[in-house]
């Protein structure tokens, strides 16, 4: 009976121990598929989330190139508008060139004929001032004679001749007088005249200078223009050659699996030609008929094989052949992309130079005029050159206003720049 129960104990033990243990399983189990359960959540988080980046990304992408389309379009418009406003501006500079022409001839002119006059005055004066000279002389004769003249009447009678002198020497010199001021009104008449030269010659090299960097700027534009249409021809190119390197490396696999295949069957063809050769020896040595039609047999199923064989070589020398072509047809359409390519390339090198040389040059000209000062002063002469006048205040106030006005419109375009 105590045993009984001992082994009943016992069985019961091992029952809660048995179910102890499946209860832990169960809980392992449970675990284990709560486990895989947050696992696969989890992983669906992540590709929920990494598709969300993805989509941002993909959308932040077409933004930024819808926004440099936009840009582009802008830029673009605005340097049609600039071309548009430099042409105009270049053809009235052309027309106020002429203009300028058309005033500075008649100026030239009068000054001529001033100047001639001039020296018709300075003649007449050299003759009053010689006039001047002798009648001085004689004063100066009648002066000596009347010191020495001790007798009244001889006295009265040399200082009446003295009078008559002095007379003569005012009416000499009441005449230079006259022409002196005639003179130097023809020196003031000739002096306006030079600065209205001066005037329109200072904005014809203001013009002139203008007309450079209006076309120093529409260089620019062009080149600029240029290399733009010679980037997307050459995107083009590159959008040709990227399936071309596909296609050649395609090719090259291709080939490089041919030529094993090929060798595969070289090396059979091989093997089958050393096995014809020793049956061929044996056949030399065979006996009796039965033995040499036996070898004969042998030779005639190698024969059969050896053609199979070589059946199956033309074939795939023929494919190889075939992938050949391919390969040297495709090289030289990607070789003719790659020369067209690289003489793009070199085109938009020196557009490149070009512009960089265009943009020094555009810069050491700004520099150049910040730096300049007015210099009003004309030099005229009966050839050209009569002497230094300095030009008068409301002259001077003009010229700093067009030079005012100059330095304004290089803002503007240097403002253009840096907006594009």
């Amino acid at each position: 009976e105590a045993l009984r129960k001992l082994e009943e104990e016992r069985r019961l033990e091992k029952l809660k121990r048995a179910e102890g243990e499946e209860r832990r399983r169960e809980e392992e189990e449970k675990t284990e598929e709560r486990k895989k359960l947050e696992d696969v959540q989890r992983q669906r988080e992540e590709t929920a989330k990494r598709a969300v980046q993805e989509a941002r990304a993909r959308l932040e992408e077409i933004r930024r190139r819808e926004e440099e389309v936009r840009r582009a379009r802008e830029e673009e418009m605005k340097k049609g508008e600039e071309r548009v406003l430099l042409e105009e501006e270049k053809t009235a500079l052309a027309k106020e060139i002429q203009e300028i022409s058309g005033k500075k001839r008649p100026l030239e002119l009068e000054t001529e004929q001033l100047f001639k006059l001039e020296g018709q005055l300075k003649d007449d004066l050299e003759s009053i001032l010689t006039k001047e000279r002798e009648t001085e002389k004689e004063e100066e004769a009648i002066e000596e004679k009347e010191k020495l003249v001790t007798i009244s009447k001889e006295k009265k009678e040399v200082e009446t001749q003295r009078w008559a002198l002095e007379e003569k020497r005012r009416r000499v010199e009441k005449e230079r007088w006259e022409k002196e001021e005639e003179i130097n009104r023809l020196e003031k008449q000739i002096e306006g005249v030079g600065l209205k030269i001066q005037a329109v010659e200072d904005r014809e090299r203001k013009i002139k200078e203008r007309q450079k960097e209006i076309e120093e700027r529409q260089r620019v534009l062009g080149a600029e223009e240029e290399k733009k249409s010679i980037e997307k021809e050459l995107q083009a190119l590159l959008l040709r050659k990227e399936p071309l390197t596909s296609e050649k490396t395609k090719l090259l696999e291709k080939e490089h699996q041919l030529k094993g295949s090929l060798n595969n069957v070289l090396t059979k063809e091989r093997d089958i030609e050393r096995e014809e050769k020793t049956i061929e020896e044996r056949e030399k040595l065979a006996s009796t008929q039965g033995e040499k039609r036996e070898v004969e047999a042998q030779r005639w199923a190698v024969e059969e094989k050896r053609r199979r064989v070589e059946k199956e070589r033309w074939s795939w020398e023929e494919e190889l052949n075939k992938i050949k072509r391919e390969a040297e047809s495709t090289t030289s359409k990607y070789q003719k992309i790659l020369d067209k390519e690289e003489e793009l390339q070199s085109k938009i090198d020196e557009i490149n130079e070009l512009l960089g040389e265009g943009k020094k040059k555009e810069k050491k000209e700004e520099e150049i005029s910040l730096k300049k000062r007015v210099e009003p002063s004309i030099t005229l002469d009966r050839e050209g050159v009569r002497g230094k006048f300095e030009i008068p205040k409301k002259h001077l106030e003009e010229d700093i206003e067009r030079q005012k006005e100059m330095e304004r419109l290089k803002r503007e375009i240097e403002e253009r720049k840096r907006a594009e």
